[in-house]
């Protein structure tokens, strides 16, 4: 923005007035004189488009303006006009320098898209005029007040009566600072959803006499609070931030090098650890290992820990992933645990909020991080320094005075593997702080010796590739024919036996893995469109399927998109696929009959297409055998659904297909294995089909009929008990069924 004439004092002047005030945006070309001679009548503001040279119409119109009145503004669209002399106290604003924004669009959208520039300029783009609620909503929650409304022209004088009333508002306004910069993403404690960058306005008359106070994570501000009162309405409010030390506010730090100290509170000699190893990690340094049924009692003051507006990072890597594996539990409303594979948050009765897009990898350290927002109640959770998921909480978090456990909870939910450093604030830390946290974590172990493997290993590499194109002959047209006549489609034979341990293979269920031939899980390196595209392909490439072509794979991964650039952002997703792929001796991408299909060596193991070629017998008189083939069907169906990791519609049918068989194979089996001496395996098999079918009656029928059986009468109540709670959590109301009912009746239910 520039203004021709006055002193730096006058146009700071104008330019805060022009913050303040409201004005009704038109292109002179457009509007009538007698539509102009309203607007001057009745004293809106007007600011003025063009499109070039200031023309004869908008210079008549700038000449009958009161020079007291209000300052002149054009806002050029496109080159801005070149002024002189004749047109003094005349700001020019260029389009750049202002938010634009529609008035069609909701205002959480245009709060989102809003930025540290001091004007906005809102568009009405349709008929229909929003109400002065809607302008008045934008400007409570923004702290933006609407500077320049542009409306079409059969509109325009009905804007007269809004900018009025607009203008007409008592108003705070003020500014925050980090510096010589305004800092964005400021909220306010006590008044919800507002959210402003830089400069800001509120009107008096919807805030009342609620104080202001700005808040932002990472932040403290001096003044930290200013009153609405008469003598704070008539000057600009300077609020000036500064960045909190990053142990501002840190109340626990715990350190595992061969024993437990809590580094900030000193209160060593109450910590108790259970069952708890120390090691020398060769990334870590000293660490502590939880070897199952091993946890951390944080003494009694860790009671005090916790508060709303926490955060929580640490150093984790899980050498086993179970359904549950807790971090941190604090009594019954804290969990913080690995569930499923993924970062979950519990507070019991009400909801885990599982992390769809937080992974925690296996044999892996991971730096993970959980925050709590107290002021709109969201927990974010971080991974490696990165937010990845902010979710909003139903309940407000309520904090309680039980001791923290490290490593397990009041369910018992232990935590498998190493930790290495956990830490606790008790305030909220912003992204460029956890990230910090996880660069300065990350720094502190070998990074010379690290860097120098590498070369070592990129050396190596580079000197063992020319040794190869130097010394080995082998024709490479020759190699590649080879490896076809070994690779066979997974259509035409199937896996007949569990696969090694080791040996290259596919695992669906409980999670994808991509095993190679060094026994290393390639999915981890897979992107997550990568991991789309792998799963496509390979879900129609057995059981009887023979690939799946080019459009119906852009459909799937990229609908809405172009076809050309569909094309070729899958072709680049295809070819960096091939390359992941490229240490697995036994799997071969190809394309052939216009379809892309996964290839494998005859002994190569996929443990869905084990799963579907059982599913797929037919049903045998042979009951002995039928057990015998059990226990290797359900090592599979234990470790959980099919991709349960993936929440892609176009994989939905694919995983409601295969619960539903395994479901169906289940029940079938409580009718065919009827004598009591298979009652081990049919509990397995209920509660295979349980994790396909979390409130299937038939096996809480057959879980509770076995276990009565076997004098495990409290053990039974449990599992009673615990199918209640889910039941009451999903559907609000009481389970009808009732314990007794249920007891012995599993013979009269499945005969």
């Amino acid at each position: 923005m520039y203004l021709l004439a006055g002193s730096r004092e006058h146009q700071d002047s104008i330019w805060q007035t022009l913050r303040l005030r409201s004005h009704l945006l038109i292109n002179p070309e457009e509007l009538s004189q007698q539509q102009f001679d309203s607007l001057l009548l009745e004293k809106i503001p007007m600011a003025f488009l063009t499109s070039g040279e200031i023309t004869e119409k908008l210079r008549g119109m700038i000449a009958r303006i009161p020079k007291d009145e209000w300052p002149v503004v054009i806002i050029p669209e496109g080159k801005a006009p070149i002024l002189n002399n004749n047109y003094p106290e005349i700001f020019v604003l260029p389009e750049n320098d202002v938010d634009k924004m529609s008035a069609s669009t909701d205002i959480e959208t245009i709060k989102k898209k809003l930025s540290c520039k001091e004007f906005l300029w809102m568009e009405v783009d349709s008929d229909s005029i929003p109400s002065i609620v809607f302008f008045t909503g934008l400007w409570e929650q923004t702290g933006k007040m609407p500077n320049f409304i542009q409306a079409k022209p059969f509109s325009i004088l009905k804007f007269a009566d809004i900018i009025r009333e607009l203008n007409g508002h008592p108003k705070i306004f003020g500014v925050v600072r980090n510096g010589n910069q305004l800092l964005a993403g400021v909220s306010w404690k006590d008044l919800p959803k507002r959210e402003t960058n830089g400069y800001f306005s509120f009107p008096i008359s919807l805030s009342g006499s609620l104080p202001l106070s700005p808040y932002k994570a990472g932040y403290q501000f001096s003044p930290d609070i200013v009153l609405p009162s008469p003598e704070n309405l008539r000057n600009l409010k300077v609020f000036n931030a500064v960045h909190l030390d990053p142990n501002f506010g840190l109340t626990d730090q715990y350190s595992f090098s061969k024993r437990i100290r809590n580094l900030k509170r000193l209160n060593n000699d109450e910590i108790i650890p259970y069952n708890i190893g120390f090691v020398r990690d060769k990334t870590r340094g000293n660490c502590a290992f939880f070897s199952g049924k091993a946890y951390i009692d944080g003494g009694l003051k860790s009671r005090t820990a916790l508060k709303s507006n926490f955060s929580i990072t640490g150093w984790i890597k899980p050498t086993e992933l179970g359904a549950n594996s807790c971090i941190l539990g604090k009594g019954k409303d804290f969990v913080l645990k690995i569930h499923g594979g993924l970062l979950t948050f519990t507070v019991q009765g009400v909801k885990d909020y599982y992390s769809t897009k937080t992974a925690i990898p296996l044999n892996q350290w991971s730096f993970i991080s959980l925050v709590h927002t107290g002021s709109d109640n969201f927990i974010s959770f971080y991974l490696n320094g990165k937010l990845t998921e902010k979710i909003r909480l139903l309940t407000p978090y309520v904090d309680s005075d039980y001791t923290m456990l490290i490593g397990s909870n009041l369910w018992e939910e232990y935590f498998v593997g190493y930790m290495s450093e956990i830490k606790i604030w008790d305030r909220e830390l912003n992204e460029e702080e956890i990230n910090n946290e996880y660069l300065s974590g990350n720094s502190t172990t070998g990074a010379f010796s690290s860097s120098w493997l590498l070369g070592l290993i990129l050396l190596l590499g580079i000197l063992g590739f020319y040794l190869r194109r130097r010394f080995i002959h082998t024709d490479r047209t020759d190699m590649d024919k080879t490896l076809e006549m070994e690779l066979i489609p997974a259509k035409v034979a199937l896996p007949a036996s569990i696969a090694p341990e080791n040996s290259e293979q596919i695992c669906c269920f409980g999670g994808l893995k991509v095993i190679d031939a060094d026994g290393k899980d390639l999915s981890k390196k897979f992107s997550p469109k990568i991991k789309q595209l792998f799963a496509l392909i390979l879900l129609n490439s057995v059981g009887g399927r023979t690939g799946i072509g080019s459009k119906d794979l852009s459909d799937c991964l990229w609908p809405g998109m172009n076809p050309q650039n569909a094309k070729n952002i899958r072709g680049t997703n295809i070819q960096n696929l091939k390359t992941l792929l490229s240490s697995c001796t036994g799997i071969k991408l190809v394309f052939q009959d216009k379809l892309w299909v996964l290839e494998f060596a005859d002994d190569y193991f996929i443990d869905y297409a084990f799963v579907e070629a059982r599913l797929n017998e037919p049903d045998s008189n042979d009951v002995e055998k039928l057990a015998g083939q059990l226990p290797d069907l359900l090592s599979i169906l234990k470790k959980g659904t099919l991709l349960p990791n993936m929440s892609e519609l176009w994989i939905d049918p694919y995983i409601d297909r295969m619960s539903n068989r395994i479901i169906e194979y289940g029940l079938n089996l409580f009718r065919l294995l009827a004598d009591d001496k298979y009652d081990a395996l049919l509990l397995e098999v209920a509660e295979v089909i349980s994790i396909n079918d979390l409130l299937n009656e038939s096996a809480l029928r057959k879980k509770i009929s076995i276990l009565t059986r076997q004098g495990k009468l409290s053990l039974a109540r449990s599992v009673f008990d615990n199918f209640g709670k889910l039941y009451l959590d999903l559907y609000q109301e009481k389970y009808p069924g009732d314990f007794k009912s249920l007891v012995d009746t599993d013979h009269n239910y499945f005969g």
